[in-house]
């Protein structure tokens, strides 16, 4: 589910390769970004590369850690989301609590 890490600026980029088609999956996604936040990467850019949905779950677990990184005064964000998701979030106004990026460009632009 995990396929790989790298980094832009500041931000450790997430890559997420499949569907959350399980629970376990999003209990995966969970541990994954709680362990980046003990390891104090508090800045984190979630790529999901082939999900054409997101779940209630997986915006739960973004909502949670985001609020946990922001305390830190860090912040996770979406990196190239899909028109799916990117509509997902605009409608549910979560827009608004993670920022989206739709290119690595943007990203690196808050690096400044």
């Amino acid at each position: 589910m995990l396929s790989k890490r790298s980094s832009i600026g500041k931000f450790c980029v997430v890559a997420i390769s499949d569907e959350f088609t399980v629970v376990s999956d999003l209990q995966e996604l969970d541990i994954f970004i709680d362990g980046l936040i003990l390891k104090e990467i508090n800045f984190i850019a979630v790529r999901f590369e082939k999900i054409s949905y997101i779940y209630s779950g997986a915006l739960a677990i973004l909502v949670k850690n985001a609020k946990k990184l922001k305390e830190r005064g860090g912040e996770i964000v979406l990196l190239e989301p899909n028109r799916d998701v990117d509509d997902i979030m605009k409608i549910t106004n979560l827009h608004n609590a993670i920022r989206m990026f739709h290119t690595e460009d943007e990203l690196r632009g808050v690096q400044n």
